[in-house]
């Protein structure tokens, strides 16, 4: 028993522990738990004041046609009315109306940064549209647009407080990077990816090809085709006729809006009809409800016809600009009409809110002038459309939604039959002068762009002219 004893007492271990050894133990790992802390701290704070970023307002506007929505869950809704959408949504016009339109506006705290126009038949996902979540960030404005497939209008607004970037990816994955302020278009097809940059600045990236990434100028369009293409080609965009197309103003006093009438707007002369019956309308330089820089037209508290709008005469004075060495000749306006007080375009159909005017000379020397309208509000009402003088149909589009009208090719929609059966039709010779102006009783219209574009555009080969 003694010897039992006497061995457990061999083997007892000594637990006894120095207490100054255990004292400078707790203090230094509560130093690195400490440190620890406050690291996390300072890089979650740093994270969180100045790259943190929060969602733009991303809004939704349908312009002309039905547009579908469908968020991440694939629950699909059809939109017919400017509505704010969530990051992540897809977005495609509408397939079976004619120039189908919809616009993403995007806004930081109501202020205007960047515009989509998706025309007919064209598809995205909004991916990422953020700022910093403090105005000291110093993160980008970040756009990302995703499996994009058909043709986008891009303008991007200038004197931004940060720098901007916007990302556009088709589904094969060609990569558009546009950087700055500027006007842009973009074309993706499944075989073939067009990006022209009228101002600003862009970048046009074909992943995993062996194709080198090319910057493309002011002024030029780049495209590649998908698969055959081994190589970036940049040409020229087509030529624009007018001046100052973008509508910018100078006020007296470097005044941030007025009556442009009493102001200077480069290139365009501003009129109103009735001269001095009141009320007259007036041409403000202005911004859109969406905050954008527009010529705003508008007359209020009227019951009789007024009109109220700008023109720019083009090359001679008498002559013109003569256009004959060009296959396509396109004029654009962006426009947003907010108000008009009368049906449809009026008794006559010469009443729209919004009205073209294009004089023109044809192959025989004559001069002539052609109108087409834009309206938004039909009003149950039997008036006519067509006016004598229209080219067309006008065109109906939503309210309180931007519209990019887009005339089609004018030496096709202008021509005239010849008499003279074995002679080809009579064309446009020279184009004289581009006027737009709003009419009728009330109205109030925004325009921000009025582009006359001219190019030679690749014609078809003829197979049966050689016996194909």
């Amino acid at each position: 028993m003694a010897e039992s004893l006497l061995n457990r007492e061999q083997i007892k271990p000594d637990i006894r522990v120095n207490p100054e050894r255990a004292a400078w133990g707790v203090i230094l790992l509560s130093f690195a738990l400490f440190c620890v802390i406050c690291a996390t701290t300072t890089i979650g704070l740093q994270w969180f004041f100045f790259q943190s970023t929060v969602s733009l307002s991303v809004t939704l506007q349908p312009s002309k046609g039905t547009t579908s929505l469908r968020d991440s869950a694939g629950r699909e809704d059809a939109v017919r009315s400017s509505q704010f959408m969530t990051i992540g949504d897809f977005v495609g016009t509408d397939t079976t109306v004619e120039r189908s339109q919809t616009s993403l506006v995007f806004q930081d705290t109501e202020r205007f940064v960047a515009m989509v126009t998706l025309k007919e038949s064209t598809s995205l996902n909004v991916r990422n549209a953020s700022r910093p979540r403090f105005q000291w960030g110093g993160q980008d404005y970040q756009i990302d647009l995703f499996n994009v497939l058909g043709e986008l209008e891009i303008r991007i607004e200038d004197d931004l407080s940060r720098d901007i970037e916007m990302n556009i990816y088709s589904p094969q994955g060609t990569w558009i990077r546009l950087g700055d302020a500027g006007r842009y278009a973009v074309t993706v097809s499944t075989d073939r990816v067009s990006v022209t940059n009228w101002e600003g600045e862009a970048i046009l990236v074909v992943p995993n090809s062996g194709i080198q990434a090319r910057s493309i100028p002011v002024g030029q369009r780049a495209i590649v085709n998908g698969a055959a293409g081994t190589a970036i080609e940049v040409t020229d965009a087509p030529i624009n006729l007018l001046r100052n197309n973008q509508l910018a103003f100078f006020t007296p006093n470097n005044l941030e809006s007025g009556d442009v009438s009493t102001a200077s707007m480069i290139g365009w002369g501003c009129t109103y009809e009735p001269g001095n019956t009141a009320p007259r309308g007036e041409h403000l330089a202005g911004f859109a409800p969406d905050g954008q820089r527009a010529l705003e037209l508008v007359r209020t508290g009227a019951t009789a016809t007024g009109r109220t709008g700008c023109n720019q005469s083009i090359g001679d004075p008498i002559a013109g600009y003569n256009v004959v060495n060009f296959n396509t000749l396109e004029l654009q306006i962006s426009l947003y009409i907010q108000h008009q007080s009368i049906g449809a375009c009026g008794i006559a159909a010469t009443e729209c809110p919004l009205m073209i005017e294009i004089t023109y000379i044809d192959d025989t020397g004559t001069e002539r002038t052609r109108y087409h309208g834009i309206y938004a509000e039909r009003n149950d009402n039997n008036y006519p459309l067509l006016c004598d003088s229209c080219v067309q149909l006008p065109v109906l589009i939503q309210k309180n939604a931007w519209y990019i009208y887009n005339s089609g090719n004018l030496f096709d929609l202008l021509q005239l039959p010849n008499p003279d059966p074995d002679q080809p039709p009579i064309r446009i010779r020279a184009i004289k002068k581009i006027r737009i102006y709003a009419s009728g009783h009330e109205y109030d219209v925004f325009v921000n762009d009025v582009s006359l574009l001219a190019w030679n555009e690749a014609l078809p080969v003829d197979d049966t002219a050689s016996g194909g």
